[in-house]
């Protein structure tokens, strides 16, 4: 479990969000628990926005997006489609006036599966000031934790072009940087961890660097 403290930064996505992380399941874990999760309540809408394993299996996956209130969650992923101990590069996606969307990608490049939300929200995310968490969900909502293995966690404050996450994922198939490439990573990008616990960074086993330039 890695929590992240409330700030501007993390809270900044409003009329749009972008949010990409790297998973690899393990065929286990908790009904509903946050792969990566802002927290919002103890009740429904739950979070900010959230990537979350559903109850259907840790193939099964949704996101979730807290416009106004509300919950706009996506379908689940078919897990029939995905494979424990394999990564996959998962993209949470909104712009207000559209729906929700979750892409997979397989680690070769190609697109795996889209799931959506069954309606379109308009307005701006709903924020309280609770903590990010990545691999757990967290209070104050009920704490689930998810197994398996999370990597490259990253999140701006809009909703990026097809080609832009295709940009993204095939930079990081190659190779992780500690510093990042500035033709692909603008201001809109609010958050980037790496999670490799780098000496270089000043990370340790407690402690994670944001590496954006936000």
């Amino acid at each position: 479990l890695i929590e992240i403290a409330y700030s501007s930064s993390i809270s900044s996505p409003s009329t749009g969000i972008t949010a990409a992380v790297w998973i690899k399941p393990d065929g286990a874990g908790e009904a509903n628990s946050a792969i990566f999760q802002k927290a919002y309540s103890t009740s429904a809408p739950w979070s900010s926005y959230a990537v979350y394993q559903d109850g259907g299996g840790a193939r099964a996956w949704a996101g979730r997006v807290n416009v106004g209130g509300t919950a706009f969650t996506t379908a689940v992923t078919n897990n029939l489609l995905l494979n424990d101990l394999e990564w996959y590069f998962s993209v949470l996606r909104w712009s207000s006036g559209n729906i929700v969307e979750l892409r997979v990608y397989n680690s070769d490049g190609t697109l795996n599966q889209v799931v959506n939300s069954l309606s379109a929200a308009t307005g701006t995310i709903s924020y309280t000031t609770d903590l990010l968490s990545i691999g757990s969900s967290i209070p104050p909502s009920i704490i689930r934790s998810w197994s398996g293995n999370v990597d490259e966690v990253r999140i701006w404050n809009r909703a990026l072009s097809d080609q832009e996450i295709l940009e993204n994922l095939n930079y990081q198939r190659k190779y992780y940087r500690d510093i990042y490439d500035s033709s692909l990573y603008d201001d809109s990008l609010v958050l980037m961890t790496n999670l490799d616990n780098r000496n270089a960074l000043g990370e340790s086993g407690t402690l994670i660097k944001d590496v954006s330039a936000y």
